[in-house]
């Protein structure tokens, strides 16, 4: 009974829901920017979505914002031995769509920049 409770409790078991997370903390990202582009690592993103920096959570966050990187909504800034960091600039449609103010999700959703997970 109590591993059950726990695997309820893990954030990445359900991986629409951690893909949307992941997504609101890059809009908030870049509605507070106040120059031209946003810079972070998958660290960063789960700490300001509330979760666990767990090794395995920054591997599915990673390849959610590699998934991002294939289809051209952000780059990669640097990689190193220590991580990755990726980069939002004002060029991607990312940006502009979430600088409009549209809800991200719906914004996603309706300009098919991200396909279903």
């Amino acid at each position: 009974m109590g591993s059950e409770n726990r695997n309820r409790e893990l954030p990445y078991r359900d991986y629409r829901s951690l893909k949307d997370k992941v997504t609101m903390v890059l809009y908030d990202l870049v509605n507070r920017a106040k120059g031209t582009c946003v810079t972070f690592t998958s660290k960063r993103i789960a700490v300001l979505a509330g979760l666990p920096p767990q090794p395995v959570l920054l591997t599915i966050i990673k390849d959610i914002l590699d998934s991002y990187k294939k289809i051209g909504l952000l780059d990669y800034y640097s990689k190193t031995s220590h991580g990755t960091k990726y980069i939002i600039t004002n060029e991607s449609p990312l940006w502009k769509e979430f600088k409009k103010g549209v809800y991200p999700l719906k914004a996603i959703a309706s300009k098919k920049l991200i396909g279903p997970s």
